[in-house]
């Protein structure tokens, strides 16, 4: 995960400097970078989610094969 938000913190924050040095009007400026953070939001999450399901995959796939259960899960 740490390598996913890093990639994603890097790409955001090349967005917003964009648009800090592209547009000058800050109230068309402050609704953007609004937007770009609520991307970096959005992003990480589904980035979370995708890793948590992965990872419950692959533990039950293993469970299954070597034949365990997890108690209380």
């Amino acid at each position: 995960m740490f390598y996913a938000n890093m990639a994603i913190d890097s790409i955001q924050d090349a967005k917003i400097a964009f648009l800090k040095q592209t547009i000058q009007e800050d109230s068309l400026k402050k609704p953007l970078v609004d937007f770009v953070e609520a991307q970096r939001v959005f992003t990480k999450q589904i980035a979370k989610s995708a890793n948590d399901v992965m990872t419950l995959t692959s533990q039950t796939f293993a469970n299954a094969i070597t034949g365990t259960t997890k108690k209380g899960a």
